[in-house]
Formats: C-alpha cells, sequence, structure tokens
C-alpha cells in the first residue's frame, strides 16, 4: 500500500501478522510531516469523503438536543482518554477512566503514574 489510502483501504489485521515479510520501522517516520506540510497524505477522493463526512457529523449533532451533544461530547473525551492512556501503558479500566475524570476519583491501588 502506498502512503495514499490508508485512510479508507482495507486492513485485514489477521493477514498482516501473518505476514513475517512486513516492513517494520524501528524508528517514527518523520516523513509523515512532509506529506503534511504538502498535503500528499489524502487523494482528493479521500479528502472529499472525510468533508462529506464532517457534514454528516455536523447535520446529526445538529439535530440532538443539547444535552444529549453534551453526553456526546463527554464520552467521546472518556474514550479517547482512555484508549489514548492504554496505548501508553495505563492498566485503568474504562469505569476507573470516567470516574477519574469526572468526579477527579482516582482508582483504588492504581499509580499516581498511571493517571489519564
Amino acid at each position: 500500500m502506498s502512503d495514499y489510502g490508508r485512510l479508507f483501504g482495507r486492513f485485514d489485521v489477521e493477514s498482516y501478522f501473518e505476514n513475517e515479510n512486513r516492513k517494520v520501522l524501528n524508528t517514527f517516520n518523520f516523513r509523515i510531516f512532509e506529506l503534511l506540510e504538502q498535503n500528499q497524505v489524502f487523494r482528493d477522493e479521500e479528502i472529499r469523503k472525510l468533508y462529506d463526512r464532517e457534514r454528516e457529523f455536523e447535520l446529526r449533532m445538529k439535530s440532538l438536543p443539547k444535552i444529549a451533544r453534551q453526553k456526546e461530547m463527554e464520552r467521546l473525551v472518556i474514550d479517547l482518554s482512555w484508549k489514548s492512556s492504554q496505548i501508553e501503558g495505563n492498566t485503568y479500566s474504562l469505569l476507573e477512566t470516567e470516574a477519574l475524570l469526572k468526579d477527579a476519583r482516582e482508582a483504588k491501588g492504581k499509580s499516581k503514574n498511571e493517571e489519564t
């Protein structure tokens, strides 16, 4: 797969890990910043799809009552915090992350270093 099409291309995780000849980077690919500056990360078709999805999202959000929009954004923040913290090795559960963010309540038996 080229640098293009990674967003909308099909990705089969199982076949990816079965392939022993896959290229694994040992360092971060800083070329991504060059591609971003040159606007070469996405093809025109992909950019149109992204804008279409953004418009669809905005229309759906506008049709929701204000409290529902607030709840959706709250859920998004909690989910993103939990997932990104997991990538960093955090062992908080989703519910523990929610309690930490909403109630400032640390999980019992967890290190201060594990906070989101």
